[in-house]
């Protein structure tokens, strides 16, 4: 995945600016969440003990920091739109010189609806699906930060919701992310199917009406419609499992970490300012698990597009040598 992603930035250039902008992007959630807990944690204190000081002092603590965060991320995401812009640009105009190289054999290899397909559909899919990376970096740090938060707050409360969150991670594994390379990949084979018969249907429409072919054509592209509806309600249907799993081991995860912070209230332990601290540590260790998730399957949807793109593009350089 990351292998096909750099051989295609390195075709374009911006492989250093894409790292640098990851980076830049990776410690916004788990600051932001860290900020939360403190605030929660800190205003919770102040309420119980009737302080008014200490709780302006939180807020105005927390709008300060949220106003910096939001700044900086904007700033970030501001500079990534346009590179990703630019990427793309530079990709099309990177398969359109590769696709001057080639024979006229070579071009009548594959259909017109496969050319089309491979300059936009594939563009599209292979830039904007990968470009998750930035927010799978940005789960990956929060996970990490978040769970030796826990571990350091409390280990039996770390291991809770690291086990509630187990099953989730393998029945999406198995029933989304496994697939989903796979099934983009004849979603965009079909997309290009029914878009050569769309295309064939318009060109040969005087011909077809001359022999009575009419009907023909019609049934031609309906079939294809329907191989490229069938395909894509898989995808879908995939991603609905995967969505509809988040609220089962969240809800599941919550009460039964809330029962056990119960525990170590009445134990003396822990105070609910603590627990509230504990429940935002345990809210950025899911967020980062759930994202990470959706970035996975995404980059393996986006794949299929990305590895059409450079299989266009080594097509070409290989006509150039010859």
């Amino acid at each position: 995945m990351i292998r096909q992603m750099r051989k295609l930035l390195a075709a374009v250039g911006g492989t250093g600016v894409f790292a640098v902008l990851v980076i830049l992007r990776s410690p916004f959630d788990t600051v932001y969440m860290l900020v939360q807990a403190i605030f929660f944690e800190r205003a919770f204190r102040a309420v119980s003990c009737s302080d008014m000081a200490m709780l302006s002092d939180a807020c105005i603590r927390f709008g300060i920091a949220a106003c910096l965060l939001f700044l900086y991320n904007g700033t970030v995401w501001s500079r990534y739109a346009g590179f990703s812009v630019r990427t793309e640009a530079r990709v099309r105009e990177k398969l359109f010189h590769s696709m001057l190289q080639l024979s006229m054999e070579k071009m009548e290899a594959l259909s017109y609806g496969e050319w089309q397909t491979r300059i936009n559909g594939d563009v599209r899919l292979g830039l904007h699906k990968p470009m998750q990376f930035p927010h799978a970096a940005n789960a990956l740090v929060s996970i990490t930060v978040s769970f030796f938060l826990l571990l350091y707050v409390n280990w039996n409360a770390a291991l809770l919701v690291v086990l509630s969150v187990l099953p989730h991670v393998w029945l999406n594994q198995m029933l989304v992310a496994r697939k989903a390379a796979a099934l983009r990949k004849r979603s965009q084979e079909a997309a290009a199917e029914n878009l050569s018969d769309m295309n064939l249907f318009i060109v040969c429409a005087d011909t077809a009406k001359l022999y009575d072919a009419c009907g023909f054509l019609g049934r031609r592209f309906q079939k294809s419609s329907r191989a490229l509806m069938r395909n894509n309600f898989k995808i879908h249907f995939r991603k609905a499992l995967g969505n509809a799993m988040v609220p089962l081991f969240s809800l599941g995860g919550y009460l039964l970490l809330l029962y056990v912070g119960s525990g170590l209230i009445a134990a003396g332990r822990l105070d609910f300012g603590g627990l509230t601290a504990l429940m935002q540590y345990r809210g950025g260790f899911l967020k980062g698990i759930f994202m990470l998730i959706a970035c996975i399957v995404s980059m393996k949807e986006g794949m299929a597009g990305i590895r059409r793109v450079n299989e266009t593009i080594d097509m070409g350089n290989s006509s150039k040598e010859n």
